[in-house]
C-alpha cells in the first residue's frame, strides 16, 4: 500500500514539474514572438521614414548603390 502511494506521489510530482516547464516555455516563446514584433515595427517604421524623407526610387538607388558596392 505505501509502495503505490509513493509511486502515485512520484508521478504528481513528475506531471507538476512537466507543467512548469511548458509553462516556462510558453512564456519564453511570448517573450520572442513580443521582441521579434517590435524589432519588425521598427524595421517598419524607419523604411516609412526613408521613403517619406527621399522619394522610393533615390531610396532604391541607395540600395542598389550599397548593395553593387559590397560586391
Amino acid at each position: 500500500m505505501q509502495n503505490s502511494a509513493k509511486k502515485a506521489a512520484i508521478i504528481h510530482q513528475t506531471d507538476r514539474e512537466q507543467q512548469i516547464e511548458q509553462e516556462a516555455s510558453h512564456v519564453g516563446t511570448s517573450i520572442i514572438f513580443i521582441l521579434s514584433s517590435l524589432i519588425g515595427v521598427w524595421g517598419l517604421t524607419c523604411l516609412l521614414s526613408g521613403i517619406s524623407q527621399h522619394g522610393a526610387i533615390e531610396l532604391i538607388k541607395s540600395w542598389m548603390a550599397a548593395f553593387l558596392d559590397s560586391h
